[in-house]
């Protein structure tokens, strides 16, 4: 080894202290939501920090830059039963959690805006709890009712630190004899715009995705219902984890809405895309090759936003034949709810080589890769149907 090869294995191998901006990447990276009651265990394995320097030797000066990467893939944990119950044992909101909160009148204010505004006027809300979503960090919620009996009134949920709508429900409007109107579907999504608007959901926020008919089953007989769908977008790609839907009907000429959901289960992170699609192909390529040798028709690539599941994670160390709750144990929880970009690789096969394993015929089947565009990491996937 000459003298500059030793000098370029002495500059690799010398512990350099990251500077702020990386760290601050990696925080963002490796979100840790505090001060709330979870489910899950949080715990980071397969946790890499890859420095790189690169040596310039122009009359011998030497510059040295750092570039630092964080994994960010989590492997799944496993806990007993007896275990998830002592979690849910203390869902209590301390006082800690309570700054900032709206106080109760301020949230039955928020409610019965709304309220007027979807077109149900002179409502009295009688019962509101505060409580939380011990899956989301921020979940605080106060519950609200309009009658006691279950089968009667309207329930709202709104959040206890934006005000905004968590929910909206029409508990009578399933026993109720309903003849529906036949509109077309440019008038089903303008009603669906205005329920958005009237429910005080920022129009620039949330981009419509799709309105269609879905069977509704009422106390009556079985008819007809719209349901729109909206979700947050960033550059042009929407997030599943961000979403409003919405469950509405037409009678005799009046918007009846059963229900509004906001779906807020996964943050967007804006990871950068740095990994070329053709990259991604790879990686998913030669794991799939790792899991059968069924010969590959098709792969097909998009940019989407996903979560990290446990997937192809449970195909690598054989568990997908398991059941999830395995001798009392839950085996396949991810603790994160940050939301990445992701190439979306989706991998196809012409037909299985017969088999008597099921394991391999698990493992064979089409399916999709979840490749982070940052790190080049696998966060998951799906089976494909067919």
């Amino acid at each position: 080894m000459d003298k500059i090869d030793k000098y370029i294995e002495e500059l690799v191998n010398r512990e350099i202290q990251e500077p702020d901006r990386y760290k601050k990447v990696v925080e963002n990276a490796l979100k840790h939501p505090r001060a709330r009651i979870r489910i899950y265990k949080y715990q980071v394995l397969r946790v890499l920090s890859v420095a790189c320097t690169v040596t310039i030797m122009i009359g011998g000066t030497a510059f040295a830059g750092v570039i630092a990467y964080k994994k960010v893939w989590q492997e799944p944990e496993e806990y007993s039963y007896q275990e998830l119950q002592e979690m849910l044992a203390n869902v209590e909101i301390p006082k800690s959690d309570r700054e900032g909160l709206l106080t109760e009148d301020e949230a039955k204010e928020k409610a019965y805006e709304i309220l007027n505004n979807l077109g149900y006027e002179n409502q009295e809300i009688i019962s509101l709890e505060l409580k939380k979503d011990i899956n989301q960090e921020g979940g605080e919620y106060y519950s609200m009712k309009t009658d006691t009996n279950e089968e009667k009134g309207y329930d709202i949920k709104i959040n206890a630190r934006t005000g905004e709508l968590n929910s909206f429900t029409d508990k009578e409007l399933v026993y109720k004899n309903i003849s529906i109107d036949t509109i077309e579907d440019d008038t089903a999504k303008q009603y669906a715009n205005k329920i958005l608007a009237d429910s005080n959901f920022d129009e620039n926020n949330y981009k419509f995705a799709c309105c269609e008919e879905i069977d509704y089953i009422s106390e009556k007989e079985p008819i007809e219902m719209w349901n729109a769908k909206y979700y947050k977008e960033y550059n042009d790609v929407y997030n599943p984890y961000e979403s409003v839907n919405i469950n509405f009907l037409v009678s005799n000429g009046d918007l009846e809405i059963e229900s509004i959901t906001k779906e807020s289960n996964g943050e967007y992170a804006g990871n950068p895309v740095e990994i070329s699609k053709e990259e991604a192909v790879e990686v998913a390529k030669n794991k799939e090759m790792e899991f059968t040798s069924n010969e590959i028709s098709s792969v097909t690539v998009e940019l989407g936003i996903r979560k990290m599941n446990a997937y192809i994670y449970k195909l690598e160390n054989n568990m997908q034949i398991q059941n999830n709750n395995i001798d009392n144990h839950i085996i396949d929880t991810i603790d994160s709810e940050e939301a990445r970009n992701v190439w979306i690789i989706t991998i196809k096969h012409n037909k299985n080589e017969e088999t008597n394993s099921d394991l391999d015929r698990i493992k064979g089947k089409s399916k999709k890769y979840y490749i982070d565009t940052t790190t080049k990491e696998i966060l998951g996937g799906e089976e494909l149907i067919k």
